[in-house]
């Protein structure tokens, strides 16, 4: 049996241009953070942890959210202290995890199983689509005491930076690794 593929999901912003919470958005008549989890948990990814903040949590709180939870009440330090929040929770047997921002929710199924095939402790994988770099990005486990020594302004990135031998971009027929829903005019050019 294959080693496993973790998911982490950073749901903890504020959210302030969308004007209301990215996790809670409606999206084929789900909240986006459940469509994101459901189709992670479909692709293969196990576990499946969601890093927020408390403000959200309370609005997520009805949705009993399955997997992990954690908290990171200092989303000042922006994304990159989420991701390892997320990466801490981790046991040893996960060879890779998936950086699953919830505002790129429409991400298919086939393409985040791809990712998860082309799982390895060494690399980086970007799904890219007609040429373009987009979300989510699988970090290998030998990648991860990098992640935690970038400065938190530089982001998970600065892997990418650091370290451009190890990245694959994995090409993908799929729009939703770049339809980034940060606004609401994303919503109308996403057709939602």
């Amino acid at each position: 049996m294959d080693q496993p593929v973790a998911a982490i999901i950073l749901a903890a912003g504020a959210s302030e241009r969308m004007e209301q919470s990215k996790a809670l958005l409606p999206i084929e008549g789900v909240p986006a953070i459940r469509l994101l989890i459901a189709r992670l948990a479909e692709a293969g990814f196990a576990p499946i942890v969601t890093v927020t903040s408390t403000p959200v949590r309370r609005k997520l709180a009805p949705l009993h959210l399955p997997g992990q939870i954690v908290i990171n009440d200092e989303t000042e330090k922006g994304p990159l202290h989420s991701f390892r929040m997320g990466l801490e929770v981790l046991s040893s047997k996960s060879v890779a995890a998936l950086l699953a921002p919830v505002d790129h929710p429409l991400v298919r199924v086939d393409s985040l199983q791809k990712i998860r095939a082309a799982a390895s402790a060494s690399r980086v994988i970007i799904p890219c689509h007609q040429g373009r770099r987009g979300h989510p990005t699988l970090f290998g486990r030998d990648l991860w005491p990098l992640i935690f020594s970038l400065p938190l302004e530089e982001g998970a990135r600065g892997v990418l930076h650091q370290k451009p031998e190890v990245v694959v971009e994995l090409d993908v027929d799929d729009p939703g690794v770049l339809q980034n829903l940060n606004a609401p005019s994303d919503l109308t050019s996403a057709g939602l």
